[in-house]
């Protein structure tokens, strides 16, 4: 076994059992309320997933972005519940619908990443804004934020391995554009320093979904 798959197999198995230890903390607490109980049942699934597809290829399917990010921000507004933060997703109803072909958690990884961007850039009475709209077959998904922004100097770079501000590893926005890329679409940065920056995913449409839309 290669070093690197070997160190995967021993991450797995040891998270094994801090994961079971929440899984039975969660089942025996009756205090939480049901939106509760199901944002903190969708985050464990996701976290079980992410750790059972470190060494595996995950499908690409037919799936609704829409509903993906739906599920993050909720987690989000969990995870930043103490920071003064609002939260807004407004998707056009034929970009709700609409379906792209990618894979389920890496999405999810990406938009979570991005959103954690958004939280670091805000010191106080932030706000983030998720919005949908089709446009030539394509769906853009723009996340906007009112954080610090980025400087001139460093909006070219921020995407590259390695690019870093001292609350993130730098693999964030590197990983993002690299997935993006593998589903044949685009990520765009904008920015105005010291007013914040927006996030632009854009992304091929399903063919069963631009016959739709035409």
């Amino acid at each position: 076994m290669q070093p690197q798959n070997l160190h995967i197999q021993q991450f797995k198995h040891d998270m094994a059992s801090p994961m079971s230890v929440l899984k039975t903390v969660f089942e025996t607490n009756d205090g939480w309320s049901e939106d509760q109980k199901e944002i903190i049942s969708m985050t464990m699934k996701r976290l079980e997933k992410l750790v059972s597809n470190l060494d595996s290829h995950e499908e690409t399917k037919q799936i609704s972005p829409y509903k993906l990010i739906d599920q993050i921000i909720k987690e989000k507004e969990v995870e930043y519940q103490k920071q003064n933060i609002s939260y807004k997703i407004s998707f056009a109803s034929n970009a709700k619908n609409s379906l792209c072909n990618i894979q389920a958690e890496e999405f999810k990884r990406v938009i979570s990443n991005i959103l954690n961007n958004s939280v670091s850039a805000i010191s106080d009475q932030g706000f983030i804004r998720v919005k949908g709209i089709i446009k030539n077959n394509r769906l853009i998904i723009s996340i906007t934020d009112n954080g610090h922004g980025i400087s001139p100097e460093q909006i070219s770079k921020v995407s590259e391995l390695g690019f870093s501000s001292k609350d993130s590893s730098g693999l964030g926005l590197y990983h993002a554009k690299k997935v993006i890329t593998k589903w044949r679409g685009k990520l765009k940065i904008s920015s105005i320093f010291n007013l914040g920056t927006k996030v632009s995913l854009i992304i091929p449409i399903s063919p069963s979904i631009n016959t739709l839309c035409a």
